[in-house]
């Protein structure tokens, strides 16, 4: 796996994080799009993005927020649907991975699905390719499915 970027979130002496705060104005869609943006930085691919880094005395990492909305399966077919828009293929799977560590971490879900937890690790990495069969038991974990539609013709 490639190494991984913390990111954090800036917490104001008062306790109030205003990356949060922003965030929970925007629509569920929107949000889910924030967060695949922000699962690209985690793996270090900044050519979308042009970042200035501050330095902060108080933050919280962005994942603790993530990874507690995600528990919502409403929230987590969101994140997976923006994914699947995602012209880089590996991000479905790194916001696969994230649901799946929200959802109690990876040897939970991994019990919970019947799969191997170190194949489930592989499976979930950037360049990782599972079975349906093991992308079908991993979203059921979740409380998630798969669902086709038809193409929106343009």
């Amino acid at each position: 796996m490639t190494e991984e970027y913390q990111l954090e979130v800036y917490q104001r002496a008062n306790g109030t994080f205003p990356f949060v705060e922003w965030e929970s104005e925007l629509s569920e869609k929107e949000r889910a799009i924030v967060s695949t943006r922000l699962a690209r930085l985690r793996q270090g691919n900044f050519r979308i993005l042009i970042i200035r880094w501050y330095f902060m005395k108080k933050s919280k990492p962005h994942k603790n927020f993530l990874f507690e909305r995600l528990k919502n399966p409403k929230e987590a077919a969101a994140y997976l649907n923006a994914a699947l828009q995602d012209e880089d293929p590996g991000i479905f799977l790194i916001a696969l991975r994230d649901i799946a560590q929200a959802n109690g971490g990876m040897a939970h879900v991994a019990q919970e699905a019947h799969l191997n937890r170190e194949t489930l690790y592989r499976t979930l990495s950037k360049k990782g390719n599972p079975t349906l069969t093991n992308l079908l038991g991993l979203l059921g974990t979740c409380r998630l499915q798969l669902n086709v539609q038809p193409a929106l013709q343009s």
